[in-house]
């Protein structure tokens, strides 16, 4: 990157780094279920540290890639084995390493994208890429969303950069661009509609018609197709073609409508409700701006393929749009450049960025800090007993040790009986707890916690920052999610 930064542009960007180095330890838990269950129970049970039924239906069906689990695998296993380390420190780990990766190859490829198009002295750019409140967030997941779409941020920079004269230099970065996509395509299959528009931008706008660069692009594409096939045999211990059977299961036999289905524009509510406002607009606004003015472009090529092939398909998470998001600082450039240009000379203009990078900065904290999942923190305190109990008995709406239906092996990998219970009055009668043998209560709100503290059991374990919740009005703080846990004897 240009070292003549201006000093705001050097304090975003240590706010920049500073928040991808911390967000990786308070950032615990995962944003969807597959998150884990696919990538470190995929891990874990392969490694034999867990048990392969205890997984989820993708398993057998083969249809999920091993590209990540593979490359987490001797480290977990070095990790456990040797070092002997918790698994809430090994996924740290893994955030920290993601996050820094996730980092670089966002930064290279817009220095490349800044450098391609000549922007020179127009640093706008970074200001909209060092600020973006959920940049930390993201980056810290042990997603393939997120991992793999780095991966592609690779590629395009590669492909952007101006390679030297050398025809034998040219072809190697080819080669290594094809390899990525592919990559990145196994990684999460979605990614093909990136490609797809990326290739069709060569053709029909760059009019790139070169025998020799398809070829060598295709050739680097087979190649890291055949290392995912080979890994994806290691994972299964059988051949297979895994997008393929994700194609089967989810269009052919329409598997992923039993997770819900939505209508075409729902992707723009979830954008506008959880932006937060007045973001939410501000980002559709730059980004259908950039495709409508930039539509010869490369990113417009390769945005709306990947959004309309999302917007067309029943079952929508936001989580499928997470790249799209890597794209937002040039939608963002684009947008208020030209209402720099309509207020040319007024400092209205100055004053509107102004406003804006203060509200992404101001919700960069909460980004950065707040966990993604409040039951890790009580599965490493779980996890770090000696003796496990009896039974567990929870009265709250999910399995502290389950997750969609599935056991959290990666951390607790003891059996032992779970009993949900509905009446938690009846269960801490004194008639109650004098007839049973010893047990322990898992509870998930403040009132429940103020219940149980003035029964026979004594709380082992409860949320953080107790204090805060007792500021709060009574009927907020009765209604608020606050985990504990108990032992009666």
């Amino acid at each position: 990157m240009n070292s003549r930064l201006t000093p705001n542009l050097k304090i975003l960007f240590f706010l920049f780094a500073l928040t991808h180095l911390i967000a990786p330890f308070f950032s615990v838990g995962s944003f969807h279920p597959d998150e884990h269950f696919q990538i470190l129970e995929f891990t874990l049970a392969r490694l034999g540290f867990s048990d392969l039924g205890d997984l989820p239906w993708e398993y057998p069906a083969k249809m999920r890639s091993w590209l990540l689990p593979m490359l987490l695998a001797p480290f977990e296993w070095i990790s456990r084995s040797l070092l002997e380390l918790s698994p809430f420190t090994i996924e740290t780990l893994y955030r920290f390493a993601f996050s820094l990766f996730g980092a670089f190859s966002s930064l290279y490829f817009l220095r490349s994208y800044h450098n391609h198009y000549s922007m020179g002295a127009d640093k706008t750019l970074y200001y909209f890429f060092f600020s973006l409140w959920f940049l930390p967030f993201l980056h810290a997941r042990i997603s393939p969303e997120v991992v793999g779409f780095s991966l592609f941020l690779l590629a395009l920079a590669l492909d952007l950069y101006t390679a030297p004269s050398a025809t034998e230099s040219r072809a190697k970065k080819t080669f290594l661009v094809g390899c990525l996509f592919a990559l990145c395509f196994f990684m999460r299959f979605h990614f093909s509609f990136f490609i797809f528009g990326w290739y069709l931008h060569k053709l029909i706008i760059q009019r790139n018609f070169n025998f020799r660069w398809h070829l060598v692009l295709a050739t680097g594409f087979a190649f890291g197709c055949g290392i995912s096939v080979l890994v994806d045999y290691w994972g299964y211990g059988a051949w297979t073609f895994t997008p393929y059977n994700y194609f089967y299961q989810n269009v052919v036999l329409a598997k992923s409508a039993n997770f819900g289905t939505s209508p075409w524009w729902d992707y723009f509510k979830q954008i506008l409700a959880k932006g937060p406002m007045p973001l939410g607009v501000i980002y559709l606004a730059s980004f259908f701006f950039f495709i409508i003015k930039k539509y010869r472009s490369e990113i417009t090529w390769m945005s709306v393929p990947f959004l309309l092939a999302h917007m067309v398909t029943g079952h929508k998470e936001l989580r499928f749009l997470f790249p799209l998001a890597i794209f937002l600082p040039i939608y963002l450039h684009s947008f208020f450049k030209l209402t720099f240009n309509i207020f040319k000379g007024r400092k209205y203009s100055e004053l509107a960025l102004k406003i804006f990078l203060f509200f992404n900065l101001l919700l960069m904290p909460l980004a950065t800090f707040s966990p993604v999942n409040n039951d890790i923190s009580f599965l490493k305190y779980f996890a770090q007993q000696a003796e496990k109990p009896k039974i567990v008995y929870y009265n709250s709406g999910n399995n502290p040790f389950r997750l969609a239906d599935l056991n959290f092996d990666y951390y607790v990998n003891d059996k032992f009986p779970t009993i949900q219970t509905t009446s938690l009055s009846e269960l801490i009668s004194e008639d109650n707890i004098l007839h049973k043998k010893p047990f322990s209560i898992y509870v998930d709100r403040y009132w429940k916690y103020e219940l149980l503290k003035n029964s026979f059991c004594q709380v082992k374990y409860s949320s953080p920052l107790k204090f805060l919740y007792e500021l709060l009005p009574k009927k907020i703080k009765n209604r608020s999610r606050y985990i504990s846990y108990w032992e009666c004897r």
